[in-house]
């Protein structure tokens, strides 16, 4: 992985080659997907838990990618964020929500619940992991949806919220 990270650096422009990658199969197997996560996060990573300059580009490029195909990429953004997550220190995962918020605010707010249940399920890997740098971004992640359209969303959110306050204040 970090010989092709090595090569995926080089590249000039992610979105094309992150293109050519899913847009070439209708689905890629778990193990197509997560060796592409584990590629991904490498060529984000850098020495002593820091991250190389692609990292937002590459990042960016990615959720764009996922939001046109959530089933196809779930699992693949989801491992890249753990992993990415393990890899960072709480002085340097800044690039990591700003990247996830970023998107988070631009997406249309009546997505697919499985849209949101990956935004969930990344942003429970960072309490998990304690990367929580400004509560002022998880409250504005939390009450960025002012409806919830879907049942299972609702409940999603409930339960991160219960989550949030346990790790946090317990």
């Amino acid at each position: 992985a970090e010989s092709f990270a090595y090569l995926l650096r080089k590249i000039e422009n992610y979105q094309s080659f992150i293109d050519y990658l899913f847009d070439r199969k209708q689905q890629c197997d778990e193990n197509e997907l997560e060796s592409l996560a584990l590629v991904f996060s490498e060529t984000c990573q850098n020495v002593q838990s820091t991250f190389h300059s692609c990292t937002k580009s590459l990042l960016t490029c990615l959720w764009k990618k996922f939001l046109e195909k959530p089933k196809q990429l779930q699992s693949c953004i989801t491992t890249i964020y753990s992993l990415l997550i393990q890899h960072a220190t709480k002085q340097n995962v800044d690039i990591l929500w700003s990247c996830f918020m970023n998107i988070y605010r631009s997406i249309n707010h009546n997505e697919s619940t499985i849209v949101y249940q990956t935004f969930y399920d990344i942003f429970q890997l960072f309490i998990e992991h304690k990367m929580l740098i400004d509560m002022d971004l998880c409250c504005e992640f939390l009450t960025i949806v002012k409806t919830y359209n879907n049942n299972d969303f609702f409940v999603c959110h409930k339960w991160i919220c219960f989550f949030l306050i346990e790790q946090v204040f317990l």
